[in-house]
């Protein structure tokens, strides 16, 4: 994994990777049906709130907490991490039990030392939001929940009516059919008069990460990216090379 990664397996002993030896993807050994994103997409997740400088990020579909981690640990001291997620097996074969996967999860965030920046939040998305949003809206949104029966467009919709002008959504497993119709119908979306439309930058991980920002920074068609673009690309760019690729 990259160097961020790598620090932050000592606060997460149950993970296990699975075989690809280039970008594995990671599995808590009581929770066999929780796939946690690939070191690449929480290595990219890192380097996003690193440069992107958010204050209050929503995690939805928090899991045992590996993307929040890496998300929390490029926050800020006044950075806040709000993690959804119901723990519920909602027969989908995740193994142990709610209050298990909320113990994990809780133990694995006080062994990074990150547990002051989250608030975990064990309900449903979305409608657990309108209790949870902060004044201002959301700054920074992942999407890593279910991503079937048509989860994804809910989601998604109930983050829209928490964001700001320059709020960053960023989905995970975008190649899932329920996934891929929800980030087309946000790409159509224009937020209001003033805003152009969502427009959509791609990471080809293993599990299609997606990340759309605002049309607010194309207005008269200058300056398509916001200004830490291109040195946050640049570190991207430098994991992937020094993952030989």
């Amino acid at each position: 994994p990259g160097l961020v990664s790598s620090a932050l397996l000592q606060s997460f002993p149950d993970l296990v990777a699975s075989s690809d030896e280039i970008e594995p993807t990671y599995q808590d050994i009581s929770f066999t049906g929780l796939v946690s994103p690939t070191w690449k997409t929480v290595e990219i997740l890192y380097l996003l709130v690193k440069h992107a400088k958010p204050e209050n990020v929503l995690d939805i579909g928090t899991g045992i907490g590996w993307a929040a981690a890496h998300m929390a640990q490029a926050l800020g001291e006044k950075g806040s991490l709000a993690c959804v997620d119901p723990f519920t097996q909602n027969a989908r074969g995740l193994g142990g039990s709610n209050l298990d996967i909320m113990e994990r999860l809780s133990s694995n965030l006080k062994r990074a030392h990150l547990s002051k920046l989250c608030v975990i939040a064990p309900a449903e998305s979305p409608a657990i939001l309108d209790d949870i949003a902060p004044e201002g809206g959301w700054d920074l949104v992942f999407f890593d929940g279910w991503p079937h029966d048509e989860q994804p467009q809910k989601d998604i919709e109930g983050v829209l009516s928490h964001i700001n002008a320059k709020t960053i959504l960023v989905v995970n497993n975008s190649r899932f059919f329920d996934t891929h119709i929800a980030l087309t119908d946000l790409a159509k979306l224009k937020t209001d008069k003033g805003v152009q439309q969502w427009y959509f930058t791609g990471f080809v991980t293993r599990q299609h990460l997606a990340v759309f920002m605002q049309g607010v920074y194309q207005e008269k068609g200058d300056n398509k990216y916001p200004k830490w673009w291109d040195a946050f690309n640049d570190e991207v760019s430098a994991v992937f090379r020094n993952a030989g690729e």
